[in-house]
């Protein structure tokens, strides 16, 4: 469902809120 899709999308970017670069590069790496 479309809920379900932006229910995923609120996850990761609320967890970038705190630490976008430095979360991003570890999670990437």
């Amino acid at each position: 469902y479309e809920l379900n899709h932006s229910d995923s999308n609120d996850e990761p970017q609320r967890v970038v809120v705190p630490a976008p670069y430095p979360f991003i590069r570890r999670m990437r790496l």
